[in-house]
C-alpha cells in the first residue's frame, strides 16, 4: 500500500510540473468558488 502511494505522489508531482501554474491556480479557485456556494446555499 505504501508503495502504490509513493509512485502516486511521484506521478502527481510529475504532472504538476508539466502543467502550467496559472491553469492550475485557476482550478482551485473555481473548486474554491464552488464550495463557497454550496455552503451559503446550504446555510439558507
Amino acid at each position: 500500500a505504501d508503495q502504490s502511494l509513493a509512485s502516486l505522489s511521484s506521478s502527481l508531482s510529475l504532472s504538476q510540473s508539466s502543467t502550467p501554474k496559472p491553469k492550475k491556480r485557476k482550478l482551485f479557485t473555481y473548486i474554491n468558488s464552488n464550495n463557497d456556494e454550496s455552503n451559503n446555499s446550504t446555510s439558507m
